[in-house]
């Protein structure tokens, strides 16, 4: 029988993966380039962005992963200002939001990690109160508590974190 390979654990890239990544971010970079100023093309730009982010958090690229949030986010806000009744739009910015705190906790930036978790809320709370029935965005709102329930909890903020988890397990 064949030895094992060593399973590569959860926090780990082996170069295979690393390299494919790359290629990826590659890929999503150039929808990052999209000049166009149409909201379609906007929104993929933004998602480029996104995409780029989260790829380049997972490689330890965090300068990088940041800056390409921070670009989607404000690109998402521009979207939900210009189109507001596009859903769709608010919904991709509490992504990216969620994503840009997920990286901001893990630098210990956490105040600005509020700030976007706050923000992720707010838009969830919203989203949720217009389409009741609408199961997935019940869920991201029940994450959107539990983030900043983990925040508050690292931040020695038990009463808070309490109460983030108590709303989570209530949506």
């Amino acid at each position: 029988q064949a030895p094992h390979a060593r399973a590569v654990e959860w926090g780990e890239l082996d170069d295979l993966r690393q390299e494919f990544l790359r290629k990826i971010i590659q890929h999503f970079e150039g929808f990052a380039e999209i000049t166009s100023n149409d909201d379609e093309s906007r929104a993929i730009r933004a998602e480029g962005y996104a995409q780029v982010g989260a790829m380049r958090h997972r490689l330890g690229e965090l300068k990088e992963a940041e800056d390409a949030l921070v670009n989607s986010v404000a690109i998402f806000k521009q979207l939900t200002v210009d189109s507001p009744s596009r859903a769709h739009f608010r919904q991709e910015l509490a992504r990216s939001q969620t994503n840009l705190g997920i990286l901001l906790r893990a630098t210990s930036r956490f105040s600005e990690a509020e700030a976007a978790f706050a923000d992720t809320l707010a838009i969830y709370t919203q989203l949720v109160a217009e389409f009741p029935t609408h199961s997935e965005l019940r869920e991201n709102l029940a994450r959107s508590y539990n983030n900043l329930g983990n925040l508050f909890s690292d931040m020695g903020r038990m009463n808070e974190a309490e109460a983030a988890y108590v709303n989570a397990l209530t949506c």
